[in-house]
């Protein structure tokens, strides 16, 4: 399987896990999404594991948030701590939490206010993660302040 196929699986995997849902079969519908994922690509995730190590990598994860314009400093402060929780969940390394500062660049994602980036040594790691119960409950938490339904970006970081 080839490199771009392989960075198409993983995009689809990031829709699929930061999609934002509103009931709790939606989101056991999502899970079951990624591990029918999972469990169909198990040669895939095998090969990308080997690429990590080969290239000596890890895997990058970004997500960009459009937060609604009308929340108030206490529910801007809410999402940060809801956020900041992703760092703790296990396999996750390097988490950044960080909002836009505009520099004058017209290139610039304006409608994204905030953005999360993290790290994994693994695919294991990055696949434990999006089924992780505190990923699902604090993305439930978020929903109802996001305008929009985050953005991803997903690549590889050669050490």
């Amino acid at each position: 399987m080839n490199k771009n196929n392989i960075y198409l699986i993983l995009f689809l995997l990031s829709i699929f896990a930061c999609k934002q849902e509103t009931s709790s079969s939606s989101e056991n519908e999502i899970e079951a999404k990624i591990e029918k994922i999972i469990k169909e690509n198990k040669l895939l995730k095998i090969q990308n594991d080997r690429l990590l190590k080969v290239n000596n990598a890890q895997l990058s994860h970004l997500v960009f948030f459009d937060i609604k314009e009308d929340i108030s400093t206490a529910q801007l402060e809410f999402i940060t701590e809801e956020f900041n929780k992703l760092g703790q969940i296990d396999g996750v390394q390097n988490f950044h939490l960080g909002e836009f500062e505009d520099i004058g660049d017209n290139r610039a994602l304006t409608n994204r206010e905030m953005i999360i980036s993290m790290r994994f040594l693994n695919f294991d790691d990055f696949y434990s993660y999006q089924k992780d119960e505190k990923h699902f409950a604090i993305k439930k938490a978020v929903a109802p302040y996001l305008d929009q339904l985050p953005l991803s970006y997903d690549y590889m970081i050669k050490k």
